[in-house]
């Protein structure tokens, strides 16, 4: 990407949390309060400069309150998708909050069950013990953490094993899900809609997008 557009990027995302925060404060929440992120980029390829952003504006969020660490103080689960935004526009993002009653699962280590976070968040958050909001799953090796290969229909279906192991740790399960967003980078509407019939009965939200983290599919 061009320094122009990284700059844009940083400082777009630097403005949105503030008016996020500034949002959140008029109705006695913070940052804190953010349980799920939803953050759209114009080039992927400016996501490291703009997730360093997007962790220093929750961290000092989280510095002001009982947690200073962020990974220890429940940070939000996100997806992250490339996408055309309007002219002008590198970042967007939008939050989900609640004031009380969350738990949160945070994967740290290595090992065969479900990836590793790759950015500050948590794979779930719990709201009241009842409804799951669960992080994007990519198609990676959890052990090694690189990109599975081979077919699509094979890599939707590691994407599906690991959002069924983050919600067993969570007791829930794919079978009672409520909502899910299948992205996919190219066509691939048929195949995610029976990759998702063989997992769920839940009707998938399909969605083409320019890219993913990592060069997913």
């Amino acid at each position: 990407p061009s320094a122009d557009a990284t700059e844009a990027a940083v400082a777009q995302i630097a403005a949105a949390l503030r008016d996020v925060a500034d949002a959140l404060a008029s109705r006695g929440l913070t940052l804190r309060d953010v349980f799920f992120a939803h953050l759209y980029l114009r080039d992927l390829a400016n996501f490291e400069d703009v997730n360093a952003a997007y962790v220093a504006a929750f961290r000092a969020s989280f510095a002001e309150g009982d947690g200073p660490a962020l990974h220890g103080a429940r940070p939000p689960s996100r997806s992250c998708v490339a996408a055309p935004l309007p002219p002008g526009v590198e970042v967007l993002v939008d939050v989900e909050c609640a004031p009380a009653g969350r738990e949160a699962l945070y994967v740290r280590s290595l090992s065969e069950w479900a990836p590793v976070c790759i950015g500050p968040y948590c794979q779930a958050n719990t709201l009241r013990g009842a409804l799951v909001f669960a992080a994007g799953q990519i198609h990676l090796d959890p052990p090694t953490m690189t990109l599975e290969g081979g077919s699509l229909a094979k890599n939707l279906g590691s994407c599906f094993r690991h959002a069924a192991s983050v919600l067993g740790a969570c007791h829930a399960s794919l079978d009672a899900s409520l909502s899910l967003v299948v992205y996919v980078v190219g066509p691939g509407f048929a195949t995610a809609r029976r990759a998702a019939a063989r997992r769920t009965a839940t009707a998938p939200l399909v969605v083409e997008v320019p890219a993913l983290p990592m060069g997913a599919r």
